[in-house]
């Protein structure tokens, strides 16, 4: 990455911080950073472990897609399962800021508190706790969204494959 565009993206965390104050903020990543989450995220969504709920996006029922319900129906998603991280200490989501994608880690207590309040929720959302044992994301495919959980709070996760 280059000079100028590391600078932008540590303004752009550094105001990440300031917005997400009440959520107890640890650590913003971008890109590459942390390839750890980047991993994990990778392997959950192969494993045969995981439930899958597909929920059309089409306009009453046709093939036509509001772009404008997609969001606020991701959001609705992750918010009707987020207590599945009750517990947990610290919690990753992926954020959209200013057309860059970011991972924020988190309290969780203050992410779910909060939940509502955050604006800059990726479009398909992703979130996870820091031990990488439980998942929750929101795929798009063509005239649906796909809410994936995972969860192995027991043990490391496999590579088995669908």
């Amino acid at each position: 990455m280059n000079k100028i565009k590391q600078l932008k993206i540590n303004n752009y965390k550094k105001k990440l911080i300031e917005k997400y104050s009440f959520l107890d903020i640890v650590d913003i990543n971008y890109g590459e950073e942390n390839p750890d989450d980047i991993d994990f995220c990778k392997l959950a969504h192969n494993t045969i472990n995981g439930e899958y709920f597909t929920y059309s996006i089409g306009d009453n029922g046709s093939s036509f897609v509001n772009e404008n319900n997609v969001l606020p129906l991701s959001k609705k998603l992750i918010r009707d399962r987020v207590g599945i991280f009750r517990g947990v200490d610290s919690l990753v989501f992926t954020a959209n800021y200013n057309s860059e994608n970011f991972r924020i880690k988190c309290s969780a207590e203050k992410l779910i508190k909060h939940f509502d309040e955050i604006e800059d929720f990726s479009p398909f959302p992703i979130i996870f706790d820091e031990n990488h044992t439980v998942i929750i994301s929101v795929m798009r495919l063509e005239y649906e969204v796909e809410l994936y959980i995972w969860e192995n709070r027991n043990s490391e996760i496999t590579k088995e494959v669908h």
